[in-house]
């Protein structure tokens, strides 16, 4: 895929992460520019953890799509999360607008078949809040099939 590409991603309308009908989602909108995806996430009240940080399962969640949005938009097919290793380097702050990004960084040494990703969420300021690393692999054809169709009966 061209650093050049600069396009708005197309979401799933219930996802979680990106979903535009998911009311309880973290409604991300990502784009990919210059070879990152990246998307702006706006704390809701109900995503706080301790004391008035953004809980840590929401900030994996958050780094879980938009690094498997990187590999899938680098391999113009889906992907699955096969690992993701976050590293939480400062309390995430709630009251202002985060920005997550994410790289492919191409494929996996001991797998070619895999891609790993890179990213980061930062603050309004740029100070980095959270780095992400994580593998991702190629839905079969087959699989891929089968779990639209059970998508479809929910």
């Amino acid at each position: 895929m061209a650093d050049s590409d600069d396009y708005e991603i197309p979401v799933a309308k219930r996802c979680f992460g990106c979903g535009t009908e998911n009311e309880q989602g973290l409604g991300l909108k990502p784009r990919r520019e210059a070879g990152a995806v990246w998307a702006v996430y706006h704390p809701k009240p109900h995503h706080r953890g301790f004391s008035r940080a953004l809980h840590g399962g929401l900030v994996a969640a958050l780094f879980d799509e938009i690094t498997c949005m990187a590999a899938a938009t680098e391999v113009m097919a889906l992907v699955a999360t096969v690992e993701l290793t976050v590293r939480y380097l400062k309390p995430v702050p709630m009251d202002q607008p985060l920005r997550i990004e994410a790289r492919d960084v191409g494929p996996h040494p001991d797998d070619p078949r895999r891609r790993r990703a890179e990213g980061k969420l930062t603050d309004l300021a740029g100070q980095v809040l959270a780095t992400a690393q994580g593998v991702y692999q190629k839905i079969p054809p087959d699989r891929l099939k089968q779990f639209f169709k059970e998508a479809d009966t929910l």
